[in-house]
């Protein structure tokens, strides 16, 4: 299977919007094997000369807290036991308090894969304040996801 031309324009499209403000994801909606998943993260990070788009990545632990429209990022996996085993957010735990925008986002329907351009931004000392009481308020449904 072929990207067809239209969808690889989009694609192109996202890549020359990137900049270092810019978080890109691409993420698989279905269950995949080893072998395709290995395929697609060659195509991405192999270099341009051998077909790839040459792009980096780091493999970070990452435990984010979503509660309404907010969500708090906990970076590292040693902060991650930190918070799991106290839930208080303090000034030892490297945290943040993001918003997220989207920037540009693109569906590959025949592979099952969707591509994203977002741009995160920091939250407000006011709203911060508020997201934090949001947190820890037992009664308040929360999702937490685990990235590595």
């Amino acid at each position: 299977m072929e990207i067809n031309k239209n969808e690889y324009l989009k694609i192109q499209n996202i890549f020359k919007n990137m900049n270092n403000k810019y978080e890109f994801e691409a993420r698989i909606l279905t269950n995949i094997n080893f072998y395709k998943y290995e395929n697609i993260m060659n195509k991405l990070i192999f270099s341009k000369n051998v077909g790839g788009y040459e792009l980096k990545y780091t493999i970070d632990t990452t435990m984010d807290i979503k509660v309404d429209d907010y969500r708090v990022s906990i970076m590292g996996k040693d902060d991650v036991k930190k918070y799991w085993l106290s839930e208080t957010l303090d000034a030892n735990i490297n945290h943040k308090f993001i918003s997220k925008k989207t920037i540009e986002r693109h569906d590959l329907e025949e592979y099952n894969i969707r591509i994203n351009l977002a741009e995160e931004e920091q939250l407000n000392p006011k709203i911060i304040e508020t997201v934090k009481n949001l947190i820890s308020d037992q009664k308040k449904v929360k999702t937490y996801r685990i990235k590595n």
